[in-house]
């Protein structure tokens, strides 16, 4: 109410003032119940005369005024306008005359404030400057003359109380309020409170004089809080000011220490580095009883109110700041940069946040000036030599490397030289392993590497199949020590040699331990002999070693039968992996994890998921040793072959129940679920957050994702990936290799199609020249090679390597038609087999068998039948030696030496492995490889075929069943059309008949059929469908297409889908037998119908189609060779796996005949000047001498801290060029007079300039924010969606989906009008 009245007054004074024309006294101007009111002035209190006479203006001649003298003014200042509406004041403005020049206007003295503010109603102190305010500011403080007189009862102060106590922001009516009140000084404290709200320039000014009113003993903790959240408020715009003369009033309070470390922290923020070394020279001249401690006063200065690497930039800029300021470079600047420096690298989480190019910066810059000591390296390198992680290990080696150049005198300790050694071996950094050697070598007092540092390194570098590094260290070795002492010396020599598969090398070390060393040979010397013929997968020579070592009476252990049951696994023989866990239980040998691996990889090989699954849960708490992750990965990664999502995920499930933590070859597993469901994206994806999680990413990884790329055919990514691949790691690997061969032999057929060159004309230049390349780096840098995504190799992997290679050109010759090249090519291998002295070399049997397949192949190609029959004929006796069962039985039967470990209690064995196997029930042929014929066998049946031997095709076929294996679903097929191309009759219908019962039973109907349409098997998983990349619901999930089909070949070759040559040559046959029988009769077709009537009735049925098949075949036309489809939309960038993300770049075929172009020097970025002298990331200089320190460090983390320099570069130059954009626009805004523009971009100025604001990507802007919550707090392996990508939701009922239906039926698919009975 006393508001309301007195705005109500105020308004009617102002108005008979200011229009002495009568124009306001007239009754339609102001509201008629106005004046009813009169004699108001009798009435009115002496605050209010006070408050009329604050505002500015004339007071009304109803109350009178006892000033007189009267200053003439060319404006007219508003009064009170917040207690009016806007419209209102627009409303009454536009019917006020406005006459320039009026007589007898006076303006009353100022009473010592004026407002900020603006309306329309004054467009004149709209524009006044904010300096007269500071010019008069200082007459406020005077206060009026005889404030008692003002107010008496003390009304004001109440209203003033009531008016602060509310949470409003009316600041200039706190001011007149607090005027009229005669200045109060018992609400000081509560009006700067109110005040330190306001960013306004005059508020903070008023705010401060308010505060410097107050006495030093009066003063609180509340108030020194406000006034400096006063000051604070005018950023970003400018820097607050006052903040040292705040810290010079605290330091006598008894919360000076809480004051003063929030003042410091924030001049620290805003880098007021004069006033900093003012204050802190009057610390240190203050006695120290009269001061609080100086170190506590930086407790504010942590990783929380400096998040990131802020106080490390904050540092540099003080350097250079210390540098250039004379007035900084006082004992006060100095002190306190010394302190603060000190303080920074004791505080391990802010050394953690910083860069490491900012923390070598950081000590290097400051050393001369002489606050940097060997202590602040020590202290950071313990901490990092501590940590877990191997990109923050990275950190010591560097800060090692620095301070051995600072300090090239300082002697380091021999036990940090030891435990950075130590951390190498556990993280598997063996190129950083000689520098560290050698340092240890010149620290000890013989100038020698320890024996222990010796044995390390050789075992980790015989791990890897580095026979260079092995025989350099045990060469210096010997020299140091003399010979060895132990086997524990010897064994890397045999290690990295039986990793590789050269049995012959690992034999001849093996031979020298006891001739030339006298050392006797243990059971780890006899197990690493048995690696290596497990390695080179020779069964013969592992189970003669076995029994060697048997003979020679070594006891075995559990290494020596997990070693020998491997090979069993890799056979799928779960017969004999069973004989040797029980032949283990005799020789009182424990029974470990690594041991049933091997089972649980021969269920899997089998393809006998549910026992595998079985066995894992029933031995988890049976068997000892080992990681439990080996067999559930194993799992994992047979249903991410069989693109089994759901049980994938299901396994993922139940893996984190467990508590099992995933490691990398678990998201190798999840990789390759991706990369077989054709989802490449989610599969770098995974990759990425594998590599964030500081799980290492191996080059096992980058085939899966090499593999994902080859599928897409994107030649571009694939070139990327294997460029990455190669910076990364030095090398490319074998899986890696044979895929970019794969892509370059597309590519050249490709060529060779768009340019029509003729079959006989075909040449692979692009796969010769890679070919070559791939063999000749990696004869010089070799590697141990199997991996679940190549075959498994046969042999020493050099000359295992160079077989796939070449096995992989010739059958591209031969299957493209080229056999006269693929026998050139063969030729060329063997005769530099010969000049390399393979053993063998002259023997074609001397070859692995898939090498032999594809040489059969190229001899079927020219014609050469009797080639082709030989080729046959040592597959045959190859396989029959190789795929068969093993009994164990006659060697086990021999008395078992018993191990030499304690005696324990027999360890019990799953009750799915202790079954008793008899020798009836073993099978001829493993299950595992029935089907290894299936290539040969087709092939050697169409030579057949064509010479006419009919019979001998039926003699074929029963042999190849009667030895033990079984015949594909392409076998059959080629089986049936070879006895359909045959003019007896019998042949004939044996073809109809075997058709009828392997084919028809699963014929999907023409609609289908014609479409690439097969039946999915029941046991293939659904989500096989996501091959096809469906995305609509109206295809049966009861069918699956070509994709579809062609993988789950692979996993179960005898599916049986009926091959459409293999149709047509029947409808072939029957349309030759339907023209004999004009003149024959038609017995001969009768009978066909009545042994296979729904294979006629189905040929018969058969549509017209135009294509070389029925052309050839039915209407004798001449074949036309057809163009491969190519996919349009294909997407690529220049940045690898692991590499900050680039822009994607859509390529078709048509535009990538040629290599992925390279950037030219022009199209290079280059840094701008502000990336360049932006503080806190260093120059030229500093990224030279970053390389030369990181210049023993693995390929991979010198390149992942490239990466991480590089993207703090991009958010630090993009973090400030978007600043000076928001700054441009704010003075664009302010200049066009468009505040609220300006107001919401200064919003987002201080959001940007705030520090621990986490910027979104468009990306995660796409989510709301409890799908994020969700991804953050899920871990990054259980975020597996088994349905991403599923064409039809399962669970849907048969009515859903034809609702579902019904919304994608248009008028054109309305349903015809069924005909009459008599069609």
């Amino acid at each position: 109410m006393l508001e309301r009245a007195t705005g109500c007054l105020e308004n009617a004074g102002r108005r008979f003032l200011q229009d002495s024309n009568g124009v306001i006294r007239k009754g339609n101007y102001l509201p008629g119940h106005f004046w009813r009111h009169s004699g108001a002035g009798a009435d009115a209190p002496q605050w209010f005369i006070a408050l009329l006479q604050a505002s500015g203006q004339r007071p009304s001649p109803v109350l009178g005024s006892q000033h007189e003298g009267r200053e003439s003014s060319d404006w007219i200042a508003p009064s009170l306008e917040f207690l009016y509406p806007r419209h209102a004041q627009t409303l009454v403005a536009s019917r006020l005359p406005r006459s320039q020049n009026r007589t007898g206007f006076r303006r009353r003295p100022n009473l010592g404030f004026s407002r900020s503010y603006a309306s329309i109603s004054s467009p004149q102190q709209a524009t006044a400057k904010t300096s007269f305010a500071h010019k008069d500011a200082s007459k406020r403080t005077q206060g009026p003359q005889g404030p008692e007189s003002l107010d008496k009862h003390g009304t004001a102060r109440a209203a003033l109380r009531d008016f602060l106590q509310k949470n409003g922001s009316d600041f200039d009516k706190a001011w007149v309020m607090y005027v009229a009140a005669g200045w109060p000084s018992e609400l000081n404290s509560a009006l700067i409170a109110y005040m330190s709200k306001s960013s306004g320039e005059l508020q903070q000014v008023l705010a401060w004089l308010i505060f410097r009113r107050i006495s030093p003993s009066d003063l609180t903790e509340l108030d020194f809080k406000n006034i400096i959240r006063s000051r604070l408020l005018s950023l970003p715009d400018r820097k607050p000011n006052n903040l040292g003369g705040i810290c010079r009033r605290a330091m006598s309070t008894p919360f000076a220490q809480e004051i003063i470390s929030l003042c410091l922290m924030h001049m620290v923020e805003n880098r007021q580095w004069d006033r900093i070394a003012s204050f802190w020279g009057l610390l240190l001249r203050t006695p120290e009883g009269q001061r609080p401690p100086l170190e506590p006063l930086l407790c504010r200065i942590d990783r929380f109110h400096f998040p990131g690497y802020s106080l490390a930039r904050h540092l540099l800029d003080l350097k250079s700041n210390l540098s250039t300021d004379t007035e900084y470079d006082t004992d006060g600047g100095k002190d306190f940069t010394r302190r603060i420096f000190q303080h920074f690298f004791q505080s391990d989480d802010m050394v953690e946040l910083t860069p490491i190019p900012t923390v070598l910066s950081l000590l290097r810059s400051y050393r001369p000036l002489g606050f940097v000591s060997y202590a602040h390296y020590f202290h950071a390198i313990k901490f990092f030599l501590r940590s877990e992680e191997r990109s923050e290990f990275v950190k010591c080696i560097l800060l090692y490397r620095q301070v051995r150049e600072e300090f090239p005198d300082r002697r380091p300790q021999a036990r940090l030289i030891r435990c950075i050694i130590g951390r190498l071996l556990e993280f598997k950094m063996t190129d950083s392993l000689p520098y560290f050697l050698n340092e240890e070598a010149h620290f000890d007092e013989y100038k020698r590497i320890s024996i222990r540092s010796y044995h390390d390194a050789m075992v980790t570098f015989s791990k890897i199949g580095d026979v260079r590094n092995v025989q350099h260290f045990f060469d210096r070795y010997i020299a140091d020590h003399g010979n060895p002492k132990s086997q524990r010396s010897v064994t890397p020599l045999l290690t990295v040699h039986a990793r590789l598969g050269d049995v012959r090398e690992t034999r001849r070390q093996f031979d020298r331990i006891p001739t030339e060393f006298g050392l006797p040979l243990n059971t780890i010397c006899w197990n690493i002999l048995l690696l290596a013929h497990t390695t080179a997968k020779d069964l013969q020579g592992a189970i003669s070693t076995f029994s060697e070592m048997r003979e020679n009476h070594v006891p075995p252990n559990s290494f020596t039968f997990g070693t020998l049951m491997g090979i069993f696994a890799q056979r799928g023989d779960i017969q004999a992996i069973r004989q040797l866990l029980k032949e283990a239980q005799k020789s009182r040998v424990r029974i470990t994890r690594p041991m049933l691996d091997t089972a649980v990889q021969a269920y899997c090989k089998n393809g006998q998921m549910g026992h595998a699954e079985e066995l894992i849960a029933s031995s988890w708490n049976l068997a000892v040793g080992g990681s439990p992750l080996r067999m559930w990965n194993f799992l994992l990664m047979r249903y991410a072959f069989r693109v089994s999502k759901f049980s994938f995920r299901r396994v993922l499930d139940r893996m984190d129940r467990l508590g099992l933590k995933p490691d990398a070859m678990t998201y190798a597993a999840i990789m390759l679920a991706y990369v077989y469901a054709n989802q490449v994206d989610r599969a770098q994806t995974t990759l990425r957050r594998m590599h964030e999680l500081d799980l290492e990413a191996t080059e096992y990884h980058f085939s899966i994702l090499l593999l994902g790329y080859v599928k897409e055919r994107n030649r571009d990514m694939v070139h990327v990936v294997s460029r990455e691949m190669q910076t990364r790691f030095g090398r490319v690997g074998m899986e890696a290799n044979l895929l970019n061969l794969r892509m370059q032999i597309e590519r050249d057929m490709e060529n060779a199609k768009d340019l029509q060159t003729p079959v006989e004309d075909i040449v692979l230049e692009n796969a010769e020249r890679t070919l070559a390349e791939s063999i000749a780096r990696f004869n010089d840098n070799p590697s141990p090679g199997s991996t679940p995504l190549s075959t498994q190799l046969e042999g020493f992997s050099v000359q295992s390597f160079n077989d796939m290679h070449y096995q992989r050109l010739i059958d591209a010759y031969g299957t493209q038609g080229g056999a006269e090249k693929a026998l050139q090519t063969f030729n060329h291998y063997m005769q530099s087999r010969r000049a390399t002295g393979s053993s063998g070399g002259d023997e074609l049997e001397s070859l692995p068998v898939d090498f032999i397949k594809a040489v059969m192949n190229a001899h079927f190609g020219t014609q050469n039948y009797e080639k082709v029959e030989q080729c046959w004929n040592i597959i045959m006796a190859s396989v029959s030696k190789t795929a068969g069962t093993s009994d164990l039985s006659k060697i086990l039967s021999s008395q078992s030496p018993i191990s030499t470990l304690p005696e324990r209690t027999e360890s019990p064995l799953p009750s799915m492995l202790s079954i008793p196997t008899t020798q009836a029930d073993k099978p001829k042929i493993l299950p595992a490889r029935r089907f290894i014929l299936d290539f040969p066998l087709s092939i050697y049946l169409e030579s057949l075929a064509r010479r006419g031997m009919f019979e001998t095709i039926h003699q074929v076929v029963a042999e190849v069943q009667t030895a033990g294996f079984a015949l594909t679903g392409f076998n059959w097929s080629t089986y049936i059309r070879m006895l359909a191309t045959s003019d007896n009759y019998p042949d004939n219908v044996k073809a109809f008949r075997l058709f009828e019962e392997k084919f028809i039973p699963r014929f999907p109907g023409w609609s289908w059929f014609l479409k690439g349409y097969g039946v999915r098997p029941l046991n293939a998983p659904v989500t096989i469908l996501h091959l096809e990349g469906r995305s609509g619901i109206t295809k049966s999930r009861r069918m699956m297409g070509k994709e579809a089909r062609k993988h789950w070949r692979k996993i179960e070759p005898d599916y049986m889908h009926p091959h459409y040559p293999t149709m047509v040559q029947l409808a072939g046959t029957l349309q030759r037998l339907r023209q004999t029988s004009i003149t024959e009769g038609n017995q001969h077709l009768a009978n066909l119908y009545k042994i296979a009537p729904r294979t006629v009735d189905t040929l018969a049925a058969m549509p017209y189609v135009p294509d070389q098949h029925q052309g050839t075949i039915l209407r004798g036309k001449a074949a036309k060779s057809g163009m491969r489809p190519r996919q349009i939309h294909l997407f690529s960038s220049r940045t690898g796996a692991l590499s900050p993300i680039g822009v994607m770049r859509e390529r078709s075929f048509e535009g990538a005949t040629e290599e992925p172009l390279i950037l030219s020097k022009d199209q290079l970025p280059v840094p701008s000047a502000d990336e360049l002298n932006h503080p806190g990331l260093p120059d030229s200089k500093e990224n030279t001498f970053l390389d030369s320190l990181a210049s023993i460090l693995p390929r991979a983390d010198r390149l992942d801290l490239k990466i991480s320099l590089d993207e703090h570069l991009d958010m630090t130059t993009r973090w400030k060029l978007q600043a000076d954009h928001y700054k441009e626009v704010i003075d664009q805004a302010l200049r066009l007079k468009n505040f609220p523009r300006a107001e919401a971009y200064k919003r987002r100025l201080k959001k940007l300039q705030h520090p621990d604001i986490k910027r979104q990507t468009h990306e995660r802007q796409l989510f709301d924010k409890d799908n994020r919550k969700w991804k953050l707090e899920h871990p990054t392996h259980l975020l597996f969606k088994p349905d991403s990508g599923l064409h039809v939701k399962p669970g849907r009922s048969p009515a859903e989906r034809d609702a579902v239906r019904k919304h994608y039926k248009g008028p054109w698919t309305a349903p015809k009008e069924e005909s009459g009975d008599d069609r």
